[in-house]
């Protein structure tokens, strides 16, 4: 049986992120250990089929509108600006003098 690796709580405090890297990518588990005691286990993320077939099917049906994650509303992209006003201005004349 292959040993775990194991952590104090606070050293998996100041370096969760170099715990997680190790997790993702050499596949492994971390027990987090508080008082010598087992306390946690840090394990891979695996999506679901459930999960894999839902994110599938909105990319398919178009229902993810990028434009809300990114904080743009809705057409404001494609809409033309107003042309500004030339009727009050003496450098643009519109009118035949």
């Amino acid at each position: 049986m292959k040993k775990l690796k194991t952590v104090s709580a606070g050293f998996a405090r100041e370096n969760l992120g170099k715990l997680l890297a190790q997790i993702k990518y050499f596949n492994s588990e971390i027990i987090i250990e508080r008082k010598n005691k087992p306390a946690a286990r840090l394990i891979p993320y695996k999506q679901t089929q459930t999960e894999k077939a839902s994110a599938i099917d909105i990319a398919i049906e178009g229902k993810y509108d990028f434009r809300k994650s990114a904080g743009i509303a809705p057409g404001s992209i494609f809409q033309a600006s107003t042309p500004p006003d030339t009727n009050n201005n003496p450098i643009i004349s519109t009118s035949n003098e």
